[in-house]
């Protein structure tokens, strides 16, 4: 019987644990992706359960060569990818005239860009009528802060991608959606504490019933 695998690319220790953690208590086997290999590790050992698959693939998202390079070593190891998870930010502070255009390149890169890179790497391994693709977004997309103009700009470009991507594999029956934070992650918060926001992820997919969720 094939066992369940999501992918998570940004796989961090809040979120990304939390998250690995909830699909992993639903029988999924776990590939992981960030650019820390030694924190990858201690995630991997962390999460092990003994029963469930876990393996790592450090990578750099903004090096476009090297995480092509670990999308294609999945894809020859997989012939299913039930999930891919989206779980990335880079996060710059500064106003609009303040920020760097080749910081703001490598922003929109990382931030948008990667999450194309892996789905079209990946689209044939992602199964028809029942594979879903998340990302993790922020309101800041619908209501931008001049003090982080990267981030706004960033993130409305991928809520753009979201529903691009969700209009264009509709056909294929592949389930495109995001969870859109409102504000920090914070352990004390009912709505934005990881384990919640993982709780909703999950719904998510298992209910596939909006393209967007904020919280």
């Amino acid at each position: 019987m094939h066992k369940k695998v999501i992918l998570i690319i940004g796989a961090g220790e809040r979120l990304g644990r939390a998250i690995a953690s909830r699909f992993l208590t639903e029988g999924f086997d776990l590939l992981l992706m960030s650019r820390n290999v030694s924190k990858l590790d201690e995630l991997k050992t962390k999460l092990s359960n003994g029963i469930n698959k876990i393996e790592i693939y450090p990578t750099d998202i903004a090096d476009n060569e090297d995480f092509t390079h670990q999308l294609e070593i999945i894809k020859s190891r997989y012939k299913k990818i039930d999930v891919m998870l989206y779980n990335v930010a880079s996060i710059n502070n500064g106003n609009i005239l303040k920020v760097c255009e080749n910081d703001m390149l490598y922003d929109f890169k990382v931030n948008v860009l990667g999450l194309l890179t892996a789905v079209r790497c990946l689209k044939n391994c992602i199964p028809k009528s029942t594979g879903t693709i998340l990302t993790t977004g922020g309101s800041i997309a619908i209501h931008p802060k001049p003090d982080y103009a990267s981030l706004s700009i960033t993130s409305a470009g991928l809520l753009s991608m979201v529903r691009c991507l969700s209009f264009t594999l509709r056909d294929r029956g592949i389930y495109v959606a995001t969870i859109l934070i409102n504000g920090k992650i914070d352990e004390n918060c009912k709505l934005r504490n990881p384990q919640n926001i993982a709780d909703q992820f999950w719904k998510l997919n298992k209910v596939r019933h909006t393209t967007e969720v904020l919280l």
